[in-house]
């Protein structure tokens, strides 16, 4: 009220003349109340000045600088030991004085907590060249190398000595029938002689140095295409993923592989595409003719700047008799650099048993890369791919095999003389009836 008004104008009677809000000489260097600060606010608006801008300048600043007095002073500070709690509006919240820290019991953020001293962080000893060294235990126990030295261990997780990187030998290759894992660091690891793979039963784990081939054969071995789409050859007219392909663009099934060609856009290079199937294929038909087959697959194509090898759960399926195929991929591993390798030993240490069906396989890997299949045709047949200035071109199927004409023209043969043979059975039969009594009898 008037009362609080006049006790404001009293406390800024006190500040010095050569410090008035008109006067040309220094701020005045007080520290004014919230109330204060506003009094001297009203009193430099309605008193006469010769620069009015520099008047309301300065009673801004002091009233924000109110503010903020009157901020601070309602703050709580707590000492060590005490609660605190800092998440709080500011007319709540308890800091802790000094360089104390507010630690909550819980790990709660927003929760009462307990000032403490900051703890001192541990700092691991160091050591020279030489001298001993273990990077794998707690800060209060390890001992690092200094600068770019390196802990040179025997096992994993042991005590070692600190030595330039450049100085670790690796060991020397292993050979036929020895122990390798390449998944250890440098210093540990047993790679195989060049011809040689490390055949292990677990991924990271050790195995054996045999060749690639001779020895134990590919594992896991590739398997036959389904009876269902074998030997045939769609077009490909929907993906379910961007691609740079243009659509549509042929696949052909084999016998135990598919292939595909697809021209890239700009129309400057295609690319080729395999895949095989690594396990047996489990082929459900229902009453409709409907039918879905899955497997494991692997795959690659080029131009691949990673020139990887793709691990998959394949699934082709088909509603109707007449209706489009649709392949769902689920991508297990990609692994990079391998297009050098075998399929089946690139893709070894991932195979696994597919899902039942595609339903469940979509619970358990969630996103699938979906192509459609349309006009699947034998390849026996001319098939024509329709091209994308609108017009067509046939394309010769693949021709059959010389095994399959002979089969035909013997059968073709034995079909005639056995025709001829009933023909000339017949016209006996009648020939002598004739001579007999002019009636063809029938016993």
């Amino acid at each position: 009220g008037m009362h609080a008004q006049s006790s404001h104008l009293a406390e800024l009677s006190s500040i010095p003349a050569r410090s008035r809000v008109c006067g040309r000489g220094a701020r005045p260097r007080v520290r004014a109340s919230a109330g204060a600060a506003r009094s001297m606010a009203t009193l430099a608006m309605s008193t006469p000045c010769r620069n009015p801008p520099l008047v309301l300048i300065l009673a801004a600043h002091l009233l924000v600088s109110g503010v903020l007095a009157a901020g601070e002073t309602s703050r709580t500070f707590a000492q060590e030991g005490e609660k605190c709690n800092g998440s709080l509006p500011p007319e709540f919240a308890v800091l802790c004085a000094g360089d104390m820290e507010c630690r909550t019991e819980t790990g709660l953020l927003g929760a009462w907590g307990v000032c403490t001293r900051p703890v001192e962080k541990i700092k691991p000893a160091l050591a020279k060249r030489g001298e001993r060294c273990n990077a794998n235990l707690s800060p209060k126990f390890a001992v690092l190398c200094e600068g770019d030295l390196h802990c040179k261990t025997k096992l994993i997780g042991g005590w070692g000595v600190c030595a330039p990187f450049a100085s670790f030998a690796a060991p020397a290759p292993a050979k036929k029938g020895e122990k390798c894992n390449g998944s250890l660091p440098p210093s540990s690891a047993r790679v195989c002689q060049e011809g040689l793979s490390c055949r292990t039963r677990l991924l990271g784990g050790w195995g054996v140095c045999a060749r690639v081939e001779s020895d134990v054969g590919p594992l896991p071995m590739k398997h036959h295409v389904p009876d269902v789409i074998r030997r045939r050859r769609c077009d490909v007219a929907w993906c379910s993923y961007p691609t740079l392909n243009v659509l549509p663009y042929s696949v052909e099934f084999g016998t135990s592989e598919y292939r595909w060609v697809a021209p890239l856009a700009g129309g400057t290079s295609k690319e080729h595409g395999t895949a095989v199937l690594l396990s047996k294929p489990h082929l459900r038909v229902n009453k409709t003719d409907a039918w879905e087959a899955s497997y494991f697959s692997a795959n690659r194509f080029t131009p691949d700047p990673l020139n990887s090898t793709l691990c998959s759960c394949e699934y082709l399926s088909r509603d109707a008799p007449g209706s489009p195929v649709f392949l769902s991929d689920y991508l297990i591993a990609q692994v990079p650099n391998s297009a050098h390798r075998p399929f089946a030993e690139v893709c070894a240490p991932f195979l696994r048993a597919c899902p039942v069906d595609n339903r469940t396989a979509v619970e358990l890997f969630d996103v699938a890369l979906t192509e459609m299949y349309t006009n699947c045709l034998p390849l026996t047949e001319e098939v024509f791919i329709a091209r994308t200035s609108g017009g067509s071109a046939p394309l010769k199927a693949a021709q059959s095999p010389l095994w399959a004409y002979v089969s035909n023209a013997l059968a073709i043969i034995g079909f005639s003389f056995f025709a001829l043979g009933l023909a000339f059975g017949v016209w006996g039969v009648v020939a002598e009836d004739d001579d007999q009594d002019g009636y063809l009898s029938i016993e």
